[in-house]
């Protein structure tokens, strides 16, 4: 946990617009993974990709577009969590029997 305090330490020296980049870098990151495991275990899922993400990427975005992005971001999230716990959900029942 040590590391992580520096880190948080070292983030929040950072400039707001630092700080926006690295929230939806490591957001972005996840929306990666969650989605990546759903296709490594042959799940349909597709990310969730509008334009909210492309225009908080924008250098000229405001908070408006920022807050939309991480709305983006965490649905996308969510929805590869839920369609892989509902899949594996299924297999283990069908197990049980």
């Amino acid at each position: 946990m040590k590391n992580f305090n520096e880190y948080m330490e070292d983030f929040k020296l950072k400039s707001i617009e630092e700080k926006r980049t690295i929230a939806l870098e490591q957001l972005k990151l996840l929306a990666s993974l969650t989605n990546e495991i759903c296709e490594k275990t042959n799940i349909k899922n597709a990310p969730i990709i509008t334009k909210d993400i492309l225009e908080a990427e924008n250098d000229k975005s405001n908070d408006e577009d920022f807050v939309e992005a991480v709305v983006v971001y965490a649905s996308s999230i969510q929805e590869s969590l839920c369609d892989y716990i509902d899949n594996m959900t299924k297999i283990l029942e069908n197990n049980e029997e």
